[in-house]
């Protein structure tokens, strides 16, 4: 392999091949923490400087935890905030990963934001060529297709030809299922054709889209804050809610978080008391002031705002004024 990476070592390099510049990129500096502890800041470093030299007119990068992950409870966040920025900043064009063992390609995508090919990135998860597969991958918002092969493995064939970027996708037994061009001359660069945003705001966690029953009413600006139904988010996570007339007692855990110190670093079950009318909250008996008051509404949902919600458990959360959604994302950095 080019030993032209930070490290001079097959982890991380780069190559042209044609008319595409090639990256590899590390994305296992959870598990490489002790070992390696700067990999991440390295990586960054010598990717913006990697970048800024090519002046090929194509880029694609691989790596292998993906930054828009299929799965239900685990969102990669770590390894988004690690590369996309630069990703976006010199417009890569295709990004490969693994991981999930199913196959999807995201909408061009640039901070977060559904584009079009000639300033977003696709990101596609490259299916799995064994018997493994998760029983917890799912549809997610920011995908234009999405296929699951439990039946049999797939591949992928990539053709890249002067302006014209070609992927086609098959089963084992060879049966097309995703044929996907991007014509850098102009041709396929305008908006994708997705939904019209939603005449009621629609909630979604770590991509997943939630319908009622699960969302007994949509979020709501209340005085300028985002607010949503606690049940929903207990419901999505595994929890339960007993809620009474002034109180909500909620036991709930979040999976997948490390930071150290805070109370779902253990991966375990914890209870958290939310009060009508209050901003006092306590989780494991322990008070936690939050930003804003919890609200209990006219059928007895109690709501609470995205920053109050992000004050208990860190759940991220950005609202899309494109799509009319409130998107809600799972902590799990490991930085």
């Amino acid at each position: 392999m080019p030993d032209n990476g930070p490290y001079k070592n097959d982890q991380i390099y780069s190559f042209d091949y044609g008319n595409v510049h090639f990256i590899v990129l590390d994305s296992q500096f959870y598990e490489e923490t002790e070992s390696n502890p700067s990999l991440l800041q390295d990586e960054q470093t010598w990717l913006e400087q990697d970048l800024q030299k090519t002046q090929k007119e194509w880029k694609i990068a691989f790596w292998h935890k993906p930054p828009y992950s299929a799965r239900s409870l685990i969102t990669n966040e770590d390894v988004k905030n690690a590369f996309s920025e630069i990703l976006d900043k010199y417009h890569v064009d295709v990004v490969f990963n693994g991981h999930d063992h199913v196959y999807s390609r995201t909408y061009p995508l640039n901070n977060d934001t559904i584009t079009t090919t000639d300033s977003g990135t696709v990101y596609v998860i490259t299916g799995q060529t064994g018997g493994k597969y998760y029983d917890d991958n799912m549809q997610k918002v920011w995908y234009s297709e999405y296929y699951d092969p439990q039946e049999q493995p797939i591949f992928l064939v990539i053709d890249v030809n002067g302006d014209i970027f070609n992927m086609k996708v098959y089963t084992s037994d060879e049966t097309l299922i995703d044929n996907y061009t991007i014509n850098k001359n102009g041709i396929d660069t305008k908006l994708p054709i997705i939904p019209p945003p939603y005449q009621n705001t629609r909630l979604v966690i770590n991509g997943v889209l939630l319908n009622q029953p699960l969302v007994p009413v949509p979020p709501s600006l209340i005085s300028g804050k985002w607010y949503l139904p606690v049940k929903a988010v207990v419901g999505f996570l595994g929890g339960t809610e007993i809620d009474s007339e002034n109180d909500a007692n909620i036991t709930m855990k979040v999976q997948y978080y490390a930071g150290d110190g805070n109370p779902w670093s253990d991966r375990k079950n914890h209870v958290i008391v939310l009060s009508n009318s209050s901003s006092m909250a306590s989780i494991d008996s322990q008070s936690v002031e939050l930003p804003d008051i919890i609200i209990r509404d006219s059928k007895g949902n109690f709501l609470i705002s995205a920053d109050s919600f992000n004050e208990l458990c860190g759940f991220s959360w950005r609202y899309d004024a494109n799509r009319n959604e409130l998107l809600l994302i799972n902590p799990n950095s490991f930085s």
